[in-house]
């Protein structure tokens, strides 16, 4: 009876101890070619040059490749339609390269809440980034449900633009690139966003406002893990009592 309470604790115990690290949930874009354009901002501002600019040589590098109708390296991934879910986030202007810099907003909203957006009742979303925010700005955030990110372009009310490409009528407004295969970034994530509507009158070069983003683990399956051992190391001590004392 002992050994089956004790074989019943373990199965309970694993069940509480399985690590629920941040997840990411994206459709993987197979190329840009076709997908992105050339900048108005003129050619030292394309993309691979910004990201060359900012520290991101490699993914500079498979970006340009991929433009040109290259084989990027395995490591490059690109995706679009996308949602995060961690404990707690924080967030890294690398750049912003746009004729709207100056009023364009970015923030977050909580999936299937995306029509919260700008109403100040609402908790279900949040600002980030306001106006011309320097490179190297930061931002932190706490929430442990599933979040998309918007872009509003010029700061014009009720205009917004989404991860999401369902919300924007199809349009693609974002491509985030995984940075995990590049040496040195852990799992983060490189937004790269584009402020004019992709279907409309745009040059599609998704850097008008980037942003990295890195997710936390979720830390109460970890305390649940601690908790657990220190019940296991207890009931240890009661079993071993129990059949010193011949019982």
């Amino acid at each position: 009876m002992k050994k089956i309470i004790f074989l019943t604790f373990i199965v309970f115990l694993i069940g509480f101890s399985q690590p629920a690290f941040a997840y990411f949930v994206g459709s993987e874009i197979p190329t840009l070619n076709g997908i992105y354009g050339l900048s108005w901002d003129g050619a030292s501002n394309e993309l691979w040059r910004v990201l060359s600019n900012n520290g991101y040589g490699a993914l500079a590098n498979d970006v340009q490749t991929d433009v040109s109708g290259g084989t990027p390296s395995s490591s490059y991934h690109v995706y679009r339609d996308t949602f995060w879910k961690s404990s707690d986030y924080a967030f890294l202007m690398i750049d912003e390269v746009a004729g709207y810099s100056g009023n364009n907003r970015f923030g977050w909203y909580e999936n299937n809440h995306s029509g919260d957006v700008g109403d100040i009742t609402k908790s279900t979303w949040g600002q980030l980034f306001a106006g011309a925010a320097s490179q190297g700005s930061t931002a932190s955030l706490l929430n442990p449900n599933e979040l998309g990110f918007w872009i509003n372009p010029d700061g014009i009310p009720g205009s917004y633009y989404f991860s999401d490409s369902s919300l924007n009528g199809g349009d693609l407004q974002a491509l985030i690139f995984s940075l995990e295969g590049y040496e040195g970034f852990g799992k983060d994530y490189l937004i790269c966003l584009e402020d004019l509507k992709y279907s409309g009158t745009t040059d599609r070069d998704f850097q008008d406002m980037i942003i990295r983003i890195r997710t936390a683990t979720v830390p109460e399956p970890a305390t649940m893990s601690l908790l657990g051992l220190g019940l296991l190391g207890i009931l240890g001590r009661k079993i071993r009592r129990t059949k010193q004392e011949g019982r």
